[in-house]
């Protein structure tokens, strides 16, 4: 399962142009996370990005803060919390 759970963005300059940003994950990084999954059963996952400019020239940077769990797991939490 994964959820967006909280974004900041800091804004560097106003746009008066389209800007584009691209969210990746390596496959080193979605390595690493599996792993980190194999052990614990939810983990929240910190990204940064930029917006930008056909020039490459920073707008904005925005940090997200992402929860990963495994399905059944987080089926079982959500189960747990219905009935408290």
């Amino acid at each position: 399962m994964v959820w967006d759970k909280v974004a900041n963005i800091k804004y560097k300059r106003p746009a008066k142009e389209t800007i584009y940003g691209e969210f990746i994950f390596s496959v080193e990084e979605i390595t690493a996370l599996k792993e980190r999954l194999a052990h614990k059963n939810e983990v929240d996952v910190i990204k940064t990005m930029h917006l930008v400019n056909r020039e490459a020239q920073v707008f904005a940077e925005i940090t997200k803060t992402i929860y990963v769990a495994k399905k059944a797991f987080y089926k079982e939490k959500i189960k747990r919390r219905k009935k408290s």
